[in-house]
């Protein structure tokens, strides 16, 4: 853990379980914003003016429906939008990187590659990145994808050996304030970094009249 929680650092990154991120735009208020997805440990990382200000955890493409690899940029931003290709799919806080259909968007964060392409973020995450001037955004997308297989070893393979779970401090109706750890699954360790001041949490609830409301399993 950093003594200093306005400093994040990519060691962190691996010690966050599917669905969890760290936020923390004040580490650098203004500059340039790039994001750099590795798709072989599932997470993402985003900066402003070269300072790391957000980690978070994603599901890219499965076998069959692999992400790309390379240098994007974010063409098209949309609050509310839904799949041309998979039945309507919603696809909240939608970031465009290609027009051939491929985005970064909230959705199922499962830990391992289960989307058809797009990059999946949990739900606070890619609402907190959506609100930044994020159009015009570099985003690199490098790594390979492991199997579901591999992601599960490796975690049984790092799971602390008296971890515990404790009630989630972003509840299903959200809250107003921030939390240093976001755990989307509903199921945090029992960390004391949750006691740290502000990194990042879902927004409350969303109206019925908010497709992000309800995000069904993938496609996207």
């Amino acid at each position: 853990m950093n003594a200093n929680p306005s400093f994040l650092d990519q060691a962190e990154a691996g010690e966050l379980l599917p669905g969890a991120y760290l936020w923390d735009p004040s580490i650098a208020p203004s500059g340039p914003l790039n994001m750099t997805v590795d798709l072989s440990s599932q997470r993402t990382f985003v900066y402003r003016g070269g300072r790391l200000i957000g980690i978070s955890t994603i599901s890219s493409g499965k076998p069959g429906h692999e992400t790309p690899t390379g240098t994007f940029t974010v063409l098209q931003k949309e609050r509310i939008h839904h799949s041309n290709l998979y039945d309507d799919a919603p696809m909240p806080y939608m970031e465009r990187l290609a027009w051939s259909g491929l985005a970064l968007h909230a959705g199922h964060v499962r830990g391992y590659p289960a989307s058809h392409g797009c990059i999946h973020l949990p739900m606070g995450f890619a609402a907190a990145l959506f609100r930044e001037p994020t159009r015009g955004m570099q985003v690199v997308i490098e790594g390979h994808a492991p199997s579901r297989e591999e992601i599960m070893m490796a975690s049984r393979q790092n799971a602390p050996a008296n971890s515990q779970c404790c009630q989630a401090d972003d509840q299903a109706a959200g809250g107003a304030g921030y939390s240093n750890v976001n755990y989307e699954s509903g199921q945090p360790r029992n960390d004391e970094r949750n006691t740290v001041q502000e990194q990042g949490q879902d927004e409350p609830a969303p109206s019925q009249e908010d497709p992000a409301q309800a995000l069904p399993p993938p496609p996207d």
